[in-house]
C-alpha cells in the first residue's frame, strides 16, 4: 500500500470517502485522526484523515493542500465507530466526524483576493475603465490580499461578488479559497506548589497557613 495515498472523510454532503495524495513534503507528518485542507470542486474544504489508500484507478489523486492540526483529534480506534455511526444512520462520515468534535475547532472557509501582475498594469496604465474596477484594483494594490467579504463591505457594490467575479475573468485579480483558524485556544490553567514546608507568616494570618495546609 501506497504510502502517499489517504482515505479522507470531507465535511460536505458527500456519501463517500474521498482519495487524496500526500505531497512528499507532508507525507511523514500525516496520522489518522488529524484534519486537513483538501480541494472540492472549486473550493477548499476540511477533510478528516482516515488511512493510507491505495492509488486511484482511472483518475489522479488531488493533492492535500495543508494539515490543520499538530497532532490527531481522535483516536484511530474511534473510527471504526465514525463509519459505523454514517452506515446507521445514512449520514456523510466527514459530517459525523465534525459533529462529534467541538463545534469551535471547526475552521470557516473563506475566499481571498489579490490583484494580479496584469491587473497592476493595466491599472497603472489608465486601461480600467470603471470606477467600481478602479476601487477594487486600488485597495488590492496598496493593502495586499483581502477577504472578499471586506471588500464588499468596505468597498460596498465595487466589491460585490459580480464585481470581483468579472475582475476574475479579465484577469486581473485572483481569488483563492483558505481555511480562517479556528475559535478554539489551549485552557491553560495555573497551579500552585508550596516551596517550604513551614509558613514564615505569623500565626495572625489564618489565611495563609490554610492555603499552605491545602497544599501540602
Amino acid at each position: 500500500m501506497s504510502n502517499a495515498y489517504w482515505e479522507v472523510a470531507v465535511a460536505a454532503a458527500l456519501p463517500q470517502t474521498l482519495t487524496y495524495k500526500a505531497p512528499q513534503s507532508m507525507a511523514h507528518i500525516l496520522a489518522p485522526g488529524l484534519r486537513v485542507l483538501v480541494p472540492l470542486g472549486r473550493r477548499l474544504v476540511t477533510g478528516y484523515l482516515l488511512e493510507k489508500a491505495q492509488p486511484p484507478q482511472g483518475f489522479s489523486a488531488r493533492d492535500i493542500q495543508g494539515v490543520l492540526d499538530s497532532a490527531p483529534l481522535f483516536p484511530e480506534s474511534l473510527i471504526a465507530f465514525f463509519r459505523w455511526i454514517a452506515d446507521y444512520y445514512f449520514y456523510p462520515l466527514g459530517q459525523v466526524i465534525k459533529e462529534a468534535l467541538p463545534s469551535g475547532i471547526n475552521n470557516p472557509e473563506e475566499v481571498q483576493c489579490a490583484i494580479t501582475d496584469e491587473g497592476r498594469n493595466n491599472l497603472l496604465a489608465g486601461k480600467v475603465r470603471t470606477l467600481a474596477q478602479r476601487a477594487v484594483l486600488k485597495e488590492l494594490a496598496e493593502s495586499g490580499p483581502a477577504l472578499q467579504k471586506e471588500l464588499c463591505k468596505k468597498l460596498g457594490p465595487a466589491g460585490s461578488k459580480n464585481s470581483l467575479a468579472a475582475l476574475e475573468k479579465n484577469g486581473w485579480i485572483s481569488r483563492d479559497p483558505i481555511a480562517l483558524p479556528g475559535r478554539v485556544r489551549p485552557h491553560i490553567e495555573t497551579f500552585v506548589i508550596p516551596q517550604k514546608e513551614s509558613s514564615p507568616a505569623p500565626a495572625r494570618m489564618k489565611g495563609r497557613h490554610k492555603i499552605l495546609a491545602l497544599l501540602k
